[in-house]
């Protein structure tokens, strides 16, 4: 563990592409737990009066409104930061619930393989074998639209990654020596998966679960934008209601999809760093 972190502070330094992926992560977390402050408006509270009005800045811009309103003249500020709690938070969560899942059938799979190793590989390769918006569609529309049962869904998709990943690495780990020495010893099973494979194994998984939250994000953003997802503060949401307007309101569908790109690329940077830091023969 301080060998990881030793090496977690080396790729930052002068690493500029690490050090911005950071800085938009943490503002996006910021912005997620702090919606309420952050937000200027009611993102909710429809205004006819003021429907379509450009960024601040452009011809008939207005300072009130500093990235523009949409079809029903809410706040698009306000909306993109209400949105940033939902779906950063379905991407959060999704990837959280997929790890943990994904590694406990990982490691099972490893481990024991045989029998057991072949049925969850297979339930995986099924899985895999539908696309991911697909897959995510048939799993709503089973369980209903909702934050929770979004999240369900996503973590329904993704765990086979989680497990294949940690399965290899896994395969591996359990013929070291030490791993060897303390079975010689009498240990359980439930002792060398737990004190022995994981901690070895779970840094390929974080790297994974970081790289997956903008994946997630991107699902969430699609099953949203289809109307799927049952979030009216999305940015797939606003998206899908701004693209009327994109021959006269370009912003309306540009803007959260901005904002989608940026949180993506974030967390995708961050992931790049936690991938070279935690490698192993990297430190």
């Amino acid at each position: 563990m301080t060998n990881a972190l030793k090496s977690l502070r080396k790729n930052l330094k002068g690493n500029l592409t690490a050090q911005v992926g950071l800085c938009i992560t943490l503002v996006v977390i910021c912005v997620m737990i702090f919606a309420p402050y952050l937000a200027p408006h009611d993102p909710e509270k429809m205004s006819l009066r003021d429907r379509l009005k450009p960024p601040y800045g452009f011809e008939r811009g207005s300072v009130n409104y500093l990235l523009g309103t949409d079809g029903n003249g809410r706040d698009i500020l306000s909306r993109i930061i209400y949105g940033t709690r939902v779906s950063v938070t379905i991407g959060i969560l999704s990837s959280l619930f997929a790890m943990a899942f994904g590694t406990i059938m990982g490691l099972l799979a490893g481990y024991y393989g045989g029998r057991i190793d072949t049925v969850l590989m297979r339930i995986g390769d099924i899985m895999l074998a539908f696309p991911a918006v697909v897959l995510g569609i048939i799993i709503v529309a089973v369980l209903g639209p909702g934050l929770m049962n979004l999240i369900i869904a996503l973590s329904l998709y993704i765990w086979v990654w989680f497990a294949r990943t940690v399965r290899g690495e896994v395969l591996h780990v359990k013929e070291i020596e030490y791993v060897e020495s303390s079975r010689a010893c009498g240990a359980s099973d439930l002792r060398l998966m737990v004190s022995h494979i994981l901690p070895n194994t779970i840094s390929a998984a974080i790297v994974l679960g970081t790289m997956e939250i903008g994946h997630l994000i991107i699902l969430e953003t699609a099953l949203s934008f289809f109307g799927m997802s049952g979030m009216k503060l999305s940015w797939g949401y606003d998206i899908a209601l701004g693209r009327l307007y994109l021959g006269t309101a370009w912003w309306a569908a540009t803007v959260p999809g901005l904002a989608c790109f940026v949180a993506v690329m974030g967390f995708n940077m961050v992931g790049d760093w936690l991938r070279d830091s935690l490698d192993p023969k990297t430190y």
